[in-house]
């Protein structure tokens, strides 16, 4: 059925279909559940990104458990079960979230895979002032480097994955305490100059402004209020 469910230009092999199989029948009596939609995005990520599936499909999963716990560590240790994908181990203990700005595109990469935002710019952030106390290190060829911030880490983290799965079409919830999500998606589309259409609503009287506008239909297209 994989094999014959690809919407991508580069169809599936027989093999990396059997491997999405797996994976699918060793989550499906998880907490880490997929269903095909999950399947189709793996395979987006990893056209778009030049990257393997077994690197798409960490990427897109391990950003939905809390980084550094007991769910993150048992989904890599099914994830690096899958025939094939054992060379995925050293590249989960070794993740790192990081933006660069490389002439007039930010790449993001989160260790697994990049991918690169044309015409974005971290210096139209309403962060620019920590990135700018990043003093990110410039390459001998160039002005660019990667962002090593004084932001959290747990933002910087949270804004590289929203932003792959923007520049890969995903829709995106997100959920969690207040404080921070406005920021984020703030941050997000300030950096790729889409700032002004940003739909806002205050859910609470003395609550953060949270966005319900969220990326409906990723950053790269319009924008569509959910109301649900």
């Amino acid at each position: 059925m994989l094999l014959f469910r690809s919407q991508l230009r580069r169809r599936l092999t027989p093999a990396e279909a059997s491997q999405l199989a797996e994976l699918y029948f060793a989550l499906r009596d998880t907490p880490h559940r997929i269903t095909m939609r999950e399947l189709i995005k793996i395979q987006r990520r990893a056209e778009r990104a030049g990257a393997p599936l077994a690197d798409a499909a960490a990427s897109l999963l391990t950003s939905r458990v809390p980084h550094g716990s007991a769910p993150a560590a048992a989904l890599h240790t099914l994830l690096t079960g899958i025939t094939g994908w054992q060379g995925l181990a050293e590249s989960l203990q070794q993740l790192s979230y990081t933006m660069e700005q490389q002439g007039p595109d930010v790449v993001l990469s989160d260790g697994l895979i990049s991918l690169t935002v044309p015409g974005a710019d971290l210096s139209r952030s309403s962060l620019k002032a920590a990135i700018a106390a990043a003093a990110p290190t410039a390459s001998a060829g160039g002005s660019s480097g990667a962002v090593v911030s004084s932001i959290p880490a747990t933002f910087m983290r949270h804004l590289v994955q929203l932003g792959l799965a923007a520049a890969c079409g995903e829709p995106v919830l997100l959920s969690g305490p207040t404080s921070c999500k406005s920021e984020l998606v703030a941050a997000w589309c300030d950096i790729i100059g889409r700032g002004e259409e940003l739909l806002v609503e205050h859910l609470t009287a003395g609550g953060c402004a949270c966005c319900r506008a969220l990326l409906a239909c990723g950053f790269g297209g319009s924008w569509r209020r959910l109301n649900g």
